[in-house]
């Protein structure tokens, strides 16, 4: 990988700029006229603090990766993965029977810890009439004893008041080829790569890391933002130092 010393101060800036406009890194490197190895060195510095490296799981190292908006594309909006079965029973029950310490899924503390954990702002690819935020993260899981690694992409997001966390596995040439009538349906964890139990370690970390930014935060916090879910009218945010977050009957 290219040194960031060796990439120009005036190239710099220009990835920067068009890597927050969201564009991806082949087409930054095509437009500029730079190797994408430029490109990618500056593209680590920028996320190099929001990277996050997980050893605890058994024989697996897993890195979290905020991503870009276009790489959503790429990513999940194409026959590239594979949607893993979601535990949304699961996952509600834990919820809702206060399994984890998320303040009550004040959503505009979870919004703001999000931001943090990922140094970036929401994507703007969601149903919006059911959904206010969505933030996308590339795992990429490194296993004993395999030389190549495995990459899922991870989506936090809300739905209709609750927390969502889907897993896509990504795909090769020859798995697309095997799994081609496939593609538009949900999978089951593909277990030697990645277990149920270990992608709910995984979101256990994100919600720990959402617990202690929250905790504290409106000590520190003091940037205004409101945000609506239509589905079920529910508004929140940030205003005049406080949180808030109630049923907007009045909204049509």
């Amino acid at each position: 990988m290219i040194n960031l010393d060796k990439v120009t101060q005036i190239n710099k800036f220009q990835v920067r700029k068009m890597l927050a406009k969201g564009l991806v890194l082949e087409d930054v490197a095509e437009i500029l006229n730079i190797s994408k190895a430029e490109v990618e060195a500056v593209y680590n510095d920028v996320i190099k603090d929001n990277i996050h490296k997980l050893d605890f799981l058994e024989n697996k190292i897993v890195t979290i990766i905020p991503l870009l908006e276009e790489q959503m594309k790429h990513y999940c909006y194409s026959d590239n993965s594979l949607a893993i079965e979601d535990d949304r029973l699961g996952r509600f029950l834990w919820q809702f029977l206060g399994q984890q310490d998320i303040p009550n899924l004040e959503l505009g503390k979870i919004y703001v810890a999000l931001k943090i954990f990922s140094g970036t702002e929401s994507v703007k690819f969601y149903d919006s009439y059911k959904m206010s935020f969505r933030f996308p993260f590339l795992l990429k899981i490194k296993k004993d004893g395999y030389k190549e690694e495995f990459e899922y992409v991870l989506m936090v997001q809300d739905f209709k008041g609750w927390l969502e966390f889907p897993f896509y596995k990504m795909i090769n040439k020859e798995e697309k080829e095997k799994f081609k009538d496939r593609l538009d349906v949900y999978h089951k964890p593909f277990d030697e790569e990645l277990t149920r139990e270990e992608m709910d370690e995984i979101v256990g970390y994100i919600e720990g890391y959402m617990e202690s930014v929250t905790k504290n935060i409106t000590e520190w916090y003091n940037e205004d933002f409101s945000h609506y879910v239509e589905a079920i009218r529910l508004r929140y945010g940030f205003k005049d130092g406080n949180f808030y977050q109630y049923e907007d009957m009045e909204e049509q």
